[in-house]
């Protein structure tokens, strides 16, 4: 019998989001401290991709990526809408 097991889950998982577009990068390859679990330079430059058009700052950003680095964040998008409201 075949069985499906975490490793055929997590080669799946990388097949359908590789299909979606996503590459696959092992872990060990990424360059930042081991012990940093946040990959700043990719979410800013999501960050500022994602919301040229509605003119996010630099400081937007920053603030971002310190609230994201305490686990104080869980809408983006929310930060957004306080911006435009003033």
């Amino acid at each position: 019998m075949n069985r499906f097991n975490e490793e055929k889950l997590e080669l799946a998982i990388i097949d359908l989001l590789g299909k979606e577009g996503y590459p696959h990068v092992h872990g060990e390859t990424i360059a930042r401290p081991t012990a940093e679990v946040l990959l700043k330079d990719d979410l800013r430059e999501f960050l500022a991709s994602r919301y040229a058009g509605d003119g996010i700052t630099e400081n937007e950003m920053e603030q971002i990526i310190r609230r994201s680095e305490k686990g104080d964040i869980t809408d983006i998008g929310s930060l957004g809408k306080k911006r435009s409201k003033g």
